[in-house]
């Protein structure tokens, strides 16, 4: 079922709201996720060997909401993770096999193309747990669950890899599940909390031809994270608290490294998305705002989140900011374009 928050349209498609947008009003529910937050992940199975067949469960016809009708496809009737369930994967990236968690949506068919969303963790976080707070498991996609090397992501001064071997990484990765899963291509994009953020926003400005829109979450804005930024513009929604004290709203100096405010962030987004006028406010509630920028080339919004510590908002763990459950993880799927099963086990 959608969740009646909807505003509709995918990011790349949807028109910026103007100043006379109507405000949406959320319950007051407490909200948030630490960096290493969400509970007890469950244990997952690992494929190595995609097959051209699986023992899997007839899947269910899907929604016309939840992916694209196509003509064809040379991804396989029963492919090795079925519809509802979620495994590791492996992939051989260079010289290293690394590991991915794909979540493949209920009433996944191949006769369907369906969107893919990247999702990327923060320092030392395990994608596991990523997966346990934010509910996006929900989404009507097909969901991949990033593992970072020593679990984080470059370009951030501690990674351990380069920003070439990262994104060589989510190249691989895609290709990986577009071998057995029917991917809409226009339809792939990324999101991230804190130092998977910020690799978020890296993956937008270089990979532009893969990619559909990104929207990083509390995101760790290092300096090199646009440094030689594609100038296409590229549909980008942020959420950030003001309380953070992880990663500052105003920005500052983290591991001897600077790194972005906020407001920066937005003047580097609004020239590469050619806006030439300011930003449309909608209260979301006593403290947070949704902000609008029109007049763009392509989607630019943000929730400013008055008093949000460093959490993912809407999973019950902020002290401050007031969230409704599941906040951060709709406003994003709300702003690719794609639905959601919404109850209230959703998280």
């Amino acid at each position: 079922m959608m969740s009646p928050w909807a505003r509709g349209g995918s990011a790349r498609r949807r028109v910026a709201l103007s100043a006379a947008a109507t405000a949406v009003l959320f319950g007051v529910v407490g909200c948030g996720a630490s960096d290493s937050a969400g509970g007890t992940p469950e244990t997952l199975t690992t494929v190595s060997h995609w097959s051209e067949t699986s023992s899997a469960a007839t899947t269910a016809t899907s929604s016309p909401e939840a992916a694209t009708p196509a003509p064809t496809t040379t991804a396989p009737e029963h492919p090795p993770i079925a519809a509802g369930e979620s495994a590791n994967v492996e992939v051989r990236v260079g010289e290293r096999t690394r590991t991915f968690i794909l979540s493949v949506p209920e009433g996944y068919s191949s006769k369907q193309s369906w969107p893919v969303i990247f999702v990327f963790h923060g320092k030392g976080e395990r994608p596991e747990h990523l997966r346990d707070y934010t509910g996006l498991d929900r989404a009507t996609a097909l969901v991949v669950y990033g593992q970072g090397v020593d679990d984080s992501w470059a370009p951030a001064p501690y990674a351990t890899t380069t920003l070439d071997e990262d994104l060589d990484y989510v190249r691989a990765t895609l290709d990986k599940v577009r071998e057995q899963y029917h991917v809409d291509e226009e339809k792939t994009y990324a999101t991230g909390f804190s130092n998977g953020g910020g690799f978020a926003a890296a993956v937008g400005c270089h990979m532009t031809g893969e990619f559909e829109a990104v929207a990083p979450v509390g995101a760790a804005y290092y300096k090199d994270v646009f440094k030689g930024c594609s100038k296409e513009p590229m549909p980008f929604f942020t959420i950030h608290g003001t309380a953070d004290d992880v990663i500052h709203y105003g920005g500052g100096n983290r591991h001897e490294t600077d790194y972005y405010s906020v407001d920066e962030v937005l003047t580097i987004m609004q020239q590469r998305n050619g806006c030439s006028g300011r930003g449309s406010i909608t209260p979301e509630n006593e403290a947070a705002l949704y902000v609008s920028f029109v007049d763009c080339d392509t989607p630019l919004e943000y929730v400013r989140n008055g008093g949000g510590e460093h959490l993912w908002p809407g999973t019950g763990r902020d002290r401050n900011a007031k969230m409704p459950d599941g906040y951060a993880t709709y406003r994003i799927l709300e702003f690719f374009g794609v639905n959601w099963i919404w109850t209230p086990e959703t998280r």
